[in-house]
């Protein structure tokens, strides 16, 4: 059946061409220009799939009518006619899909509507123009709670000559499109499991968790710019396969069921020039600033301060045993404690020894009150041979409060009164989830949340392991009175949280009208900051805090993957792109690279606020001793961080060539040096040096030596530092 044109036009000079069948049905959007650049493949139709969950299909899209709006933009209006094909998203207890008989199978209609709204906005110091489109779903008697739409996004038509720039936590940061090579933002359960059936452990990502909140793609032609001002719970698939020209973006909008879904309106931007990699990438950093800045202040959560973290049980570990019917840890080598003496030991013999080495904060194991605490010393005798004894780890919280097994809030406030002396924040580690043996979930049961077969959701664990909690119920003020106390009682600075993707993003509650979970889970985050837990970081890509997680560094895979590391998380994509480290705390378990390259990248990382953390040492080697010791240059790097953060608080730019990186704000600049750097109208005399050979006068202008961190004032420059 051929397919006709008809080609809406929106002010700022935007052609959307709709997609028409002959006999009046909607088959998507085709081209698309804004100035006459295209900005997808004319070829491959953006396409809507909705459904609702007890078995309606909507197939096919039939337009009615085109109705201009007041700014000028137009309104499609549609029927959607659904086809009952009776299989419905609810499982059974055998994860089989419910079915829902009906007596007829005869499509139904509901009404659709599609906005398209033309745009202006400056960011970056560029002006950009485009559009935004957002759906209306109604019915009077049909819910839904999800839409899906395809598209594919390519300037100029083909993403070949194009570069992505899409920092996430399980794919390369940088990705230069070509039509041979694959990118994928899925989270793989390995890397050589790329297609295959269950290669995926999960695909749908969750944006701001998974990946960055916002779509970022410069070339020849511009910069293309996809994202949500009203950002609510998303989840998202980027994917370029081999031998496809094109970039797919697929964005599934997850809201509670309702007879009426309006998603949240995307926005697709452009601005024209053919930027130098370095300016583009200042552009993307601008919009990270401004796109996340702006999820934050929709749920009043302030940014959170990326500074030196002693992770113990992710870098400096520890070691177990049961002795004397006593679980202890070893802190150091050789030293072991009782498990009730823990976190005394810890004040006393690992907090002075990580002040001297130059962090600012430290955060333990997690000493809150676990089915370790509750059940871990039990045996399965102890109590008869029938019966359920399943004990998990410590992340299997029941209270967020310091257990009386690890020597309780008094033994807590000892360590936080210890750290302050020292200088040091200290911290913890939080979960978007709970254990199922949990008191509170026997008495509160709708604070577990449900999946779609009707168990409580456990993330990829398992039920019997954990129970992701409920944060739109009652759970989020228990959970914060228990954190109130903490500070309150014992002090507490700030928080990681953990499996943020997995656990508290990705899951909707089948047992309260499919809600997800962003909007509630930020919101308590902006409680505890009222309070004075100020500062975040996640398990996740995320807008709400710092990212902070593992990676392995396979070598361009010519080591095996590790077990602990799910999916491609794979530090070779970003040891050649440490600027894209922003703001991002990465701990690698094991690192096969010499230490001159483990120096020189991390120090390249702290220019742009990231930091590199090497783990313990092991067979691939590592630099980190079992007594708490680090290398010289790491400890020089700290140093360096510490003295030039306080001036990177500002608005990052890159030097052309990779030369360094600059951070100015009212208080000056900071220029941290990778190369030999000219700084013309600037006097040797009115440069602090923080590290590194001292600024000289060469031919007229002021030369930074490379590898050195400066501090100068304002003035203006021919370069843009």
């Amino acid at each position: 059946m051929s397919i006709h044109t008809t080609t809406v036009t929106l002010p700022g000079d935007i052609r959307i061409e709709l997609l028409i069948s002959p006999d009046g049905f909607f088959r998507g959007i085709g081209a698309i220009t804004v100035r006459g650049v295209p900005l997808r493949n004319a070829e491959v139709p953006l396409r809507i799939q909705m459904d609702t969950h007890d078995g309606i299909l909507y197939t096919q899209l039939r337009l009615r009518e085109i109705v201009p709006l007041a700014d000028g933009g137009h309104e499609l209006r549609l029927v959607a006619l659904g086809l009952p094909w009776g299989r419905g998203e609810i499982l059974d207890d055998y994860a089989q899909s419910v079915i829902y008989p009906t007596l007829s199978d005869a499509a139904v209609m509901d009404d659709l509507r599609i906005e398209l709204r033309p745009l202006r906005h400056s960011l970056g110091g560029h002006e950009w123009s485009g559009f935004c489109y957002r759906l209306h779903f109604r019915s009077d008697t049909r819910q839904v709670h999800r839409a899906l739409i395809h598209a594919t996004w390519e300037l100029g038509g083909v993403i070949t000559g194009n570069t992505v720039l899409c920092p996430g936590q399980c794919n390369q940061p940088v990705w230069r499109g070509t039509k041979e090579a694959m990118f994928t933002s899925a989270c793989l359960r390995a890397l050589h499991m790329y297609g295959q059936l269950h290669g995926n452990s999960f695909q749908l990502g969750p944006r701001a968790g998974m990946c960055q909140a916002f779509d970022f793609q410069h070339g020849p032609h511009g910069v293309l710019l996809g994202f949500w001002p009203e950002f609510d719970g998303l989840s998202s698939l980027l994917e370029s396969r081999s031998g496809e020209d094109v970039l797919h973006v697929l964005d599934e909008y997850r809201l509670p069921l309702a007879n009426e879904l309006v998603t949240p309106a995307k926005w697709i931007l452009f601005t024209p020039g053919n930027l130098p990699e370095h300016e583009a990438r200042d552009l993307w950093w601008d919009t990270a600033q401004a796109v996340h800045g702006g999820i934050r202040q929709r749920f009043g959560v302030s940014a959170s301060r990326m500074l030196p973290e002693g992770p113990f049980h992710q870098g400096f570990g520890y070691e177990t045993r049961i002795h004397n019917n006593k679980l202890q840890l070893a802190l150091r080598a050789g030293q072991w404690v009782d498990h009730p003496d823990v976190i005394d030991a810890y004040a006393e013999q690992v907090l002075p020894r990580l002040a001297e080495l130059g962090f600012k904060r430290f955060k333990p194991e997690v000493v809150t009150e676990s089915d370790v605490t509750v059940l871990g010393m039990q045996r399965k005798l102890d109590h008869g041979i029938h019966g359920d004894l399943h004990c998990a780890s410590v992340c299997a919280t029941q209270r967020l409060l310091p257990a009386e097994f690890w020597g309780g809030l008094p033994a807590w406030q000892r360590m936080y009164e210890r750290g302050h002396s020292l200088g040091l924040q200290i911290g913890h580690w939080i979960g978007a989830h709970i254990s199922p043996r949990a008191p509170i979930l026997d008495q509160h049961p709708s604070y577990r949340m449900i999946d779609a077969l009707g168990f409580p959701a456990g993330g990829g664990y398992g039920f019997h392991t954990l129970n992701v909690a409920n944060w739109n119920s009652g759970f989020a003020d228990w959970a914060f009175d228990d954190l109130r106390r903490w500070k309150e009682e014992a002090g507490l600075d700030f928080l990681w949280v953990d499996s943020y993707s997995n656990l508290g993003m990705l899951q909707i509650n089948y047992a309260d009208h499919m809600r997800p979970q962003y909007a509630a889970f930020a919101r308590f985050l902006a409680r505890l900051q009222q309070i004075g837990i100020r500062d975040f970081s996640f398990e996740s890509m995320s807008a709400l805090g710092c990212p902070s997680f593992g990676m392995t560094d396979l070598q361009g895979a010519q080591r095996a993957q590790r077990l602990d590391v799910a999916g491609q998380q794979d530090f070779g994509w970003w040891a050649d792109e440490p600027d894209m480290i922003c703001d991002m705390h990465i701990c690698l378990h094991d690192i096969p690279r010499s230490a001159a390259e483990s120096e020189r990248l991390q120090f390249q990382a702290m220019a742009s606020r990231g930091m590199l953390h090497y783990g313990r040492s092991s067979e691939w080697g590592g630099f980190v001793s079992r007594d708490l010791d680090l290398p010289d240059w790491w400890r020089r790097n700290l140093a360096i961080f510490n003295r030039a953060e306080p001036l990177m608080h500002g608005v990052r730019r890159l030097l052309p060539d990779r030369a360094g990186v600059v951070w100015h704000s009212d208080a000056g600049r900071c220029i941290w040096t990778f190369t030999d750097v000219d700084v013309p109208d600037a006097t040797a005399a009115t440069i602090q040096l923080l590290h590194g050979q001292p600024a000289v006068v060469a031919n007229g202008s002021v030369r930074l030596s490379a590898g050195g961190v400066y501090a100068l004032p304002n003035l203006v420059t021919r370069l843009p530092i």
